[in-house]
């Protein structure tokens, strides 16, 4: 109502609220903190009576009116007036759409709540939503369910509802497209992502710049993905966890392959606060080996590969084995023949990939200081 009307902005935990005033120009701030990891509001968002400022990390608010109140929430931060807030008119003719609207591309709540839901259920409640909606809101109900889908890391089914969706008038849709990258992107389809990040429309809205960057490193352009991800950690932040640790997997070793090691310690720091999946694990050794490598630290470098060569992870267990041989090899561990035989090894049981690629390019050179010709001509035609 509009005599009771407040705002209520998600946030799990917050801690303390702390009510600033500028001695010089009497600016006053509410501001939220609360413990890791990272969140808060990427752009302001302007109101009658107060404005939400842009932050790192937690809530800031500068109230317009001087009875402006915030009380702290399990999972919520109130803001509100003893009379209720004011609401714009505009404000008021959108109040039934509110359950649809998306500041950016996932609501972290529901991304949760849709991983966590009973599977058929859920899908089936979706389903009966974008069958019922009016033709005003059937295109919001859908990109629900495509939510849904990209939650369960059904990234083929929510393509082809966002497909369905953005078939007709809303193809300009900048919702639409960024979750269609993101499909493209789960799907390994880089270059696809990016011709959809590439339309007019979508620019640097909502979460396109964090995708345009996982999209460049998934092709190998560690450079142009590299100059992005430095400005976007904010960004990254916002998302739901497990979007978050892919992310900072392709920023990390973005960062190792320019050799930029300062970035990649912020990095590697990130992903401990967000904590690191028993399946990413081994991934996430690899590439912080290759960091203690660059950084010197090669006893860490060996340690860190050891463990991604002896996990269940068959392609993080190749490439930390691969980087085990060449680092012992280096540092004078293991004569020539030994690194051979163990290379011939690596290089038969796990094929296909970058890491047999460096393995063969490894043991043609080799070879060829064994004076093993025959060998290192067929190896580099492989």
């Amino acid at each position: 109502g509009k005599n009771r009307a407040s705002l209520a902005i998600p946030f799990d935990d917050p801690r303390a609220i702390h009510d600033v005033t500028d001695p010089d120009i009497g600016d006053r701030l509410l501001i939220v903190t609360a413990l890791g990891p990272a969140r808060g509001f990427l752009k302001a968002q302007d109101f009658v009576e107060l404005r939400a400022l842009p932050s790192t990390h937690g809530v800031v608010v500068q109230p317009l009116a001087d009875d402006i109140t915030a009380e702290l929430g399990a999972d919520k931060v109130s803001i509100s007036r003893p009379a209720g807030l004011s609401l714009s008119a505009t404000a008021l003719g959108q109040q039934p759409l509110a359950t649809n609207f998306r500041a950016y591309t996932f609501d972290t709540q529901l991304w949760g709540y849709d991983r966590d839901a009973p599977f058929n259920a859920r899908q089936a409640e979706l389903i009966r939503l974008a069958a019922a909606a009016p033709v005003s809101k059937r295109r919001h109900a859908r990109l629900n369910l495509a939510r849904f889908y990209l939650a369960k890391d059904m990234a083929p089914e929510a393509k082809a509802v966002l497909d369905v969706a953005l078939s007709d008038q809303h193809s300009d849709d900048v919702t639409g497209s960024v979750l269609t990258a993101v499909a493209d992107v789960m799907l390994d389809r880089p270059e696809e992502a990016l011709k959809v990040l590439a339309r007019p429309q979508v620019g640097n809205h909502q979460d396109a710049p964090v995708w345009r960057a996982i999209a460049l490193a998934r092709q190998g352009r560690w450079a142009d993905a590299q100059k992005i991800f430095k400005t976007i950690s904010a960004a990254i932040g916002a998302l739901p966890i497990e979007l978050q640790r892919m992310a900072m997997k392709e920023a990390l070793r973005s960062a190792i392959e320019v050799r930029d090691f300062n970035s990649a310690t912020r990095v590697v720091n990130e992903i401990e606060t967000v904590g690191v999946t028993r399946d990413l694990e081994p991934t996430i050794n690899v590439l912080i080996g290759r960091l203690y490598e660059g950084l010197g630290r090669n006893e860490d470098a060996l340690s860190s590969y050891r463990a991604a060569a002896t996990s269940s992870n068959r392609r993080a267990a190749a490439q930390g084995r691969l980087r085990e041989i060449a680092l012992t090899f280096a540092t004078g561990g293991m004569g020539r023949k030994d690194v051979i035989n163990d290379l011939e090894t690596l290089t038969t049981v796990w094929r296909g990939d970058e890491t047999e690629t460096e393995g063969l390019k490894l043991l043609a050179h080799l070879y060829t200081e064994e004076s093993r010709y025959r060998d290192a001509f067929h190896v580099m035609r492989t």
